[in-house]
């Protein structure tokens, strides 16, 4: 399908939307905008036939929102905090720990990141997909009377919070660990509560947002019901029928909206040969595109 002058394809799955003849470093306004409405409605979206430099990348990310830089220098672009390298690299302790557990970004957070990218650089012939499971579409299938229950719904979260055994420990870091973590590692040491239905504040579209990697209670609930709920409906959200995954592959850009998927990282053995090495440029924001400035960001 022809969208403002670029060419539209559904990918294989529930969800997802490729896009191709685009040059996003010269899009329009216009074009922008179609694209935001593309993340919006299908949840994940692939932009293909890219060759961006660093600053060009940099401000289309920018475009989704603010920038969410990373303090871990080890694992950033060299002069750019704002790109984090995902890598195989067969280096010690230079390769990112790869993602491998169902979440959505920044949960633990106040203010939640709202899109995460990858850009392609190197892709494995075998493996290296990012896997998703459609919270929106989960929503969708519950029964009226289970989201009559779940309405209104606060969720207890904490960075690794879903580590049961360790959440008391997290507490205590808290108040031990200030000299020793960034801003947003000790923001993320303190509990927030975020809605079990959570109303996507572009669209309104209402998803389930319980991350239980960063889920540990529900206000007002004792522990073993609330882990009990909280376990439910992640078996819920990862049913098959959510789900599908993605390779991302040198010159494409994939996007996702963490108020509507979660998502993890397929296995990938540590490699330098050729045809086994991954590589991705991976931008986080928060907050929403300049379009829906009057809106709050969950």
């Amino acid at each position: 399908m022809a969208n403002e002058s670029f060419n539209t394809t559904p990918l294989p799955g529930p969800f997802g939307v490729a896009v191709e003849g685009l040059d996003i470093a010269a899009a329009s306004p216009a074009q922008f905008n179609a694209l935001v409405d593309l993340l919006y409605e299908n949840h994940i979206l692939v932009i293909r036939g890219q060759d961006l430099s660093p600053p060009e990348y940099i401000a289309f990310g920018r475009k989704w929102g603010e920038l969410v830089p990373y303090f871990q220098k080890r694992w950033t672009l060299p002069d750019y905090p704002e790109v984090l390298l995902i890598t195989n690299e067969a280096v010690p302790g230079r390769a990112l720990p790869p993602a491998e557990n169902w979440h959505a970004d920044g949960t633990y957070l106040e203010r939640p990141h709202s899109v995460t990218m990858l850009y392609g650089r190197e892709a494995p012939d075998e493996g290296g997909e990012t896997w998703f499971a459609g919270t929106a579409q989960a929503y969708d299938g519950l029964d009226a009377e289970t989201r009559t229950a779940l309405e209104g719904l606060m969720v207890q979260h904490v960075k690794n919070g879903g580590d049961k055994l360790a959440l008391a420990e997290e507490h205590e870091r808290a108040l031990t660990l200030e000299s020793q973590t960034t801003e947003e590692e000790r923001k993320g040491l303190r509990p927030v509560v975020h809605p079990m239905v959570l109303r996507h504040p572009a669209t309104g579209r209402p998803a389930l947002y319980c991350s239980t990697t960063t889920a540990y209670g529900i206000e007002g609930m004792e522990e073993s019901e609330a882990v009990e709920l909280i376990l439910k409906i992640k078996r819920h959200v990862l049913q098959s029928q959510y789900r599908q995954s993605h390779k991302t592959l040198p010159g494409e850009i994939l996007l996702w909206d963490n108020f509507a998927v979660l998502h993890k990282a397929a296995p990938t053995p540590l490699s330098n040969a050729d045809g086994e090495r991954r590589l991705l440029h991976r931008i986080t924001v928060s907050g929403l595109p300049e379009r829906f400035a009057d809106r709050a960001a969950a």
